[in-house]
């Protein structure tokens, strides 16, 4: 159901919580809750949608995103509290005996499904939605719903009881949260600078901000094989969450990690699950290992600046080093994480670069040029103006191209860097065990405000073409304040059919706001 954009907000979002009311009540009690718990979720479901109800009516499936709420919602619930027992039927319904057999006969039956298929039926025969999208909110993708018997479903499903919507208290609880959001900014901002603002207001050069609001997640999947950021929406793999301010993005496990303006440092599942983990200078680096789970990042304590390593995967602190350096010193001074690979982290302070594994205790000194990233143990390093060199971990042999700044591929492979010329955002891809140069599959005038590896090798471009050019994928009449192209492209044309083109366009995004930002 997708009601007028153009009318009045409350008003649309009443109409639809009046006519999905019944619905997420009885979604609730079939998948385990009890009547009054089930009312208290379609409430709360109701209540966390309405904020960001006009953009999502615009942009999103609302059915999608207020199930999705619902069963994240559900999740929370103590399983002490799940399936306590048959409830008792509709008062209104005609046949209460039969009512309450038949409502006992249909829990019973979902009963013996796993969760995970009990969902999804619910969702398909009881909420509407359609299979697939059942089965994806219901995170088995693999696992169609059951087919529930018509009797059941006539006689089981309107023997819940749901009692009345409460619009009023909703919208009523909508506005307390908007008022309880903003007096809760005020009192975070008078708590921390009484805490530890003397010491962060002398170093930062000002005071510190306050933690973000609470973004808006809309479940949508993305196209691309790796999160993405523009115009404000961060992409992960199920959901968009509307994140203003991105600076620094890592991709990891079942999810992402991005840094803001303000200097959080925030943990976003693939469902749209929000964690701040951390602070950091706001504008310095953030590094992450996908395959290992860790992000690294620096913070400033009493006692100076400390390297924290956060492991996603287990959802705590994998380690911490205190550096050598004041808890004024950022990036600008040279202090700053520079990757995580293997079991280690590297990282630059004011008396050279070290490899430290967390765990143990002190880090070990890598010599050579400064370090630009480390991967598979290649060591990429920037040995002149634009100079870079990949040392291979096997006899110290090297290789150098021309470049400024860059990432390696997960393997060591390959190599994004950019250059100069013929005009700048010119990218070129390089192959470091012998330094040959790969076809990016971009054209000269392209001109790539992103790029980054993606799991299987390929790479992803944000791309911006100038005004003019033909039409067509490298042709596009594009601009670098129109519309942009996130495209991948093959790395190498070894496997590609002679018909077959190096690149394929995933999205288009209009520029009209922050970004664009791949995994760095």
């Amino acid at each position: 159901m997708r009601p007028d954009p153009a009318a009045d907000p409350d008003a649309s979002f009443s109409s639809y919580a009046v006519a999905r009311w019944s619905r997420l009540v009885k979604v609730g009690v079939l998948l385990g809750a009890a009547p009054e718990r089930a009312r208290e979720l379609a409430r709360a479901t109701l209540t966390r949608c309405a904020p960001g109800w006009e953009r999502a009516n615009r942009e999103s499936d609302v059915d999608a995103w207020t199930y999705a709420t619902l069963l994240e919602l559900w999740r929370h619930v103590p399983a002490t509290e799940r399936d306590t027992g048959v409830p008792e039927p509709e008062p209104t319904h005609p046949d209460p005996e039969r009512a309450r057999a038949a409502l006992a006969e249909l829990l019973a039956t979902l009963r013996a499904l796993t969760d995970e298929r009990r969902t999804a039926t619910v969702l398909a025969q009881v909420a509407g939605l359609d299979d697939g999208l059942a089965s994806s909110l219901a995170g088995k993708g693999q696992q169609r719903p059951v087919r529930l018997r018509d009797d059941l479903l006539l006689d089981g499903v309107t023997a819940v009881p749901v009692g009345t919507v409460p619009v009023d208290e909703v919208l009523a609880d909508v506005a307390a949260t908007r008022r309880r959001r903003r007096l809760v900014g005020l009192v975070a901002v008078v708590v921390v600078l009484a805490a530890v603002g003397v010491l962060t207001w002398a170093t930062r050069g000002g005071p510190p901000r306050p933690p973000p609001p609470a973004p808006d997640v809309v479940r949508t999947d993305n196209p691309a094989p790796v999160p993405w950021y523009a115009n404000g929406d961060l992409h992960v793999a199920r959901v968009v969450v509307t994140v203003p301010g991105v600076t620094t993005l890592v991709d990891v496990p079942d999810g992402a990690v991005y840094a803001d303006e303000g200097g959080h440092v925030v943990l976003v599942s693939d469902d749209g699950e929000i964690l701040t983990i951390g602070r950091h200078p706001p504008g310095d680096p953030v590094v992450g290992s996908e395959e290992r789970g860790w992000v690294a990042w620096t913070t400033a304590t009493e006692r100076g600046l400390d390297l924290v390593v956060y492991d996603t995967r287990q959802h705590r602190e994998a380690g911490r080093h205190v550096l050598d350096a004041d808890p004024g010193d950022t990036a600008a001074d040279g202090v700053l994480p520079v990757a995580v690979d293997q079991e280690f982290v590297y990282y630059r302070d004011q008396r050279g670069q070290w490899k430290w594994q967390p765990g143990t205790g002190g880090a070990e000194e890598v010599p050579g040029a400064p370090l630009v990233d480390v991967a598979a143990a290649v060591r990429l390093s920037d040995v002149a103006p634009g100079i870079l060199t990949a040392t291979q971990p096997l006899f110290d042999a090297a290789t150098s191209v021309r470049g400024n700044g860059g990432q390696l591929s997960a393997d060591g492979t390959y190599l994004i860097t950019h250059v100069d010329q013929p005009r700048v955002g010119t990218v070129r891809v390089y192959d470091v065990r012998d330094g040959s140069r790969l076809d990016t599959g971009l054209r000269r005038q392209d001109i790539a405000l992103a790029a980054a590896f993606t799991p299987d090798g390929d790479v992803l471009y944000f791309v911006a073409h100038r005004p003019n050019a033909p039409v067509g994928l490298q042709d596009m009449r594009l601009s670098t304040s129109g519309p942009q192209v996130l495209a991948s492209c093959r790395v190498t044309d070894r496997y590609r059919q002679p018909d077959e083109p190096l690149c394929r366009v995933i999205a288009q995004v209009a520029a009209n706001g922050d970004g664009p930002l791949l995994p760095g």
